[in-house]
């Protein structure tokens, strides 16, 4: 979700008027790129989107995620 084609997607689907949730374990991408997608949604699409750390392979996480998101 973090990472150069999450990320891009995550803009576009924003944009489209989508709710984002995201889920990252920054393996290979930083916090900031998060950080720097609310900037270029702006303020109005900022609140559609939703991050959770962790790891998409993980059970745990995944329902952690799941559990929290209507």
């Amino acid at each position: 979700g973090a990472g150069f084609i999450g990320t891009h997607t995550v803009v576009q689907l924003l944009n489209d008027g989508y709710n984002v949730t995201i889920i990252d374990n920054f393996d290979n991408s930083v916090m900031e790129a998060v950080d720097r997608v609310r900037e270029l949604v702006g303020s109005n699409l900022s609140p559609n989107l939703q991050f959770t750390e962790g790891d998409l392979r993980n059970k745990d996480d995944l329902e952690k995620l799941f559990s929290k998101t209507t």
